[in-house]
């Protein structure tokens, strides 16, 4: 406990653990790696937000927190490093068309996917893609409209509602599964509207999870074993039966785990690991699609393909990857949220419940962490 308010470290774990998954699915062109289930990463993202945002939430609803405050909050939270992102991604896209050529890039089409992309909105793209500057942003946008859903709707958001909504949308989301022979939709123009409903089953499930939890006993676990799980169902490749084994980890084995996470707590080192995965989980996916497309232009233009340049140089990029992360978050991300929040949050930025894990796919204010696992640089 720290200010009254619970921390799960355990959900920090998760979530960092998954955005360097699929950091490693989009750098598989080095890794060799291709990660068939890490794509699942983002419906773990969301149960995770559901349930962290019930946990900071829920409560300053009931005390008359307006839908309104709350997106501001949402916004605030995750607005500062998008913006960063799309802006790097462009410059990046600048600098290529100098150095090498216009490519497929057109000055008319990095304009529109800027004005576009820049205001969360999908932008038409020569590849399919619906965010053709940074592709990881069709989540923040799924995400933003769930919330504004959580928000608007609180209120009659009973725990029948919420079970009723989500056997309904998790039989769409296996009639989608089927149909496509994949989980992985909602990146492209496609698939864009089934992203919906992959939202709309694993955001409210785990508004459920966390209102349900104190029915459920702790398991006297340590933090690693739901982590290591977590990990490994991920990194899975189920082969024939793909399609039904990502049905399975996406109704329940993920969202499971998600509530076991919830009921370990990592001591120490541990503790302190943890934390700084949450701390960096948002930037790094955020920003590691920017940041990739960069280097992979930059070998190109010194004639180094992604196969030569090897599983030696993902390491380094995660490794350079995180630590520009963690310096992004204390040195612009929180110093902006900060003034944004005293600037445009007003009352309801006060007294605002730090949730642990609230940072992606999100998020809010970030937690501090009790004295004993108190850590110098990171919250």
């Amino acid at each position: 406990m720290s200010g009254g308010h619970e921390i799960f470290l355990g959900l920090e774990g998760l979530r960092g653990a998954a955005a360097l998954l699929i950091v490693l699915r989009h750098a598989s062109d080095f890794t060799g790696l291709p990660l068939p289930s890490s794509h699942l990463a983002v419906d773990l993202f969301f149960v995770l937000s559901g349930f962290v945002l019930a946990h900071a939430y829920d409560a300053r609803f009931a005390r008359g927190l307006s839908a309104a405050a709350f997106m501001r909050l949402r916004l605030i939270r995750l607005y500062p490093l998008y913006l960063l992102s799309i802006v790097a991604a462009a410059a990046g896209v600048v600098i290529w068309r100098v150095v090498a050529g216009p490519g497929d890039w057109s000055a008319l089409h990095l304009t529109q996917a800027f004005a576009l992309n820049v205001l969360y909105l999908p932008a038409p793209s020569l590849y399919g893609e619906a965010y053709p500057l940074n592709l990881p942003a069709w989540s923040l946008f799924l995400e933003i409209c769930a919330c504004a859903a959580f928000a608007m709707t609180w209120r009659r958001l009973t725990d029948a509602v919420l079970l009723a909504w989500i056997c309904l949308s998790g039989l769409l989301l296996i009639g989608l599964a089927v149909h496509y022979q994949t989980l992985s939709l909602g990146w492209d123009w496609t698939t864009f509207a089934a992203g919906f409903v992959r939202v709309s089953f694993s955001f409210p499930l785990g508004v459920l999870l966390y209102r349900k939890l104190r029915y459920m006993p702790a398991l006297g676990i340590g933090a690693w074993v739901p982590l290591a799980l977590a990990v490994a169902l991920l990194c899975l490749d189920a082969g024939r039966w793909q399609v039904a084994y990502e049905i399975v980890c996406a109704i329940v084995l993920l969202p499971l785990l998600v509530v076991v996470a919830a009921r370990t707590t990592p001591r120490l080192a541990a503790a302190r690991l943890f934390a700084f995965l949450g701390v960096t989980s948002y930037a790094v996916y955020v920003l590691h699609v920017p940041a990739l497309t960069i280097c992979q232009q930059a070998l190109a233009e010194i004639g180094v393909r992604p196969a030569e340049a090897g599983p030696a140089f993902a390491a380094a990029f995660v490794v350079v990857l995180v630590g520009g992360c963690w310096l992004a978050d204390r040195v612009y991300d929180v110093p902006v949220r900060g003034w944004l929040r005293r600037r445009w949050a007003g009352g309801a930025a006060r007294g605002a419940a730090p949730a642990s894990g609230d940072r992606s796919a999100d998020l809010a204010p970030s937690p501090r962490l009790p004295p004993e696992i108190a850590r110098p640089g990171v919250e």
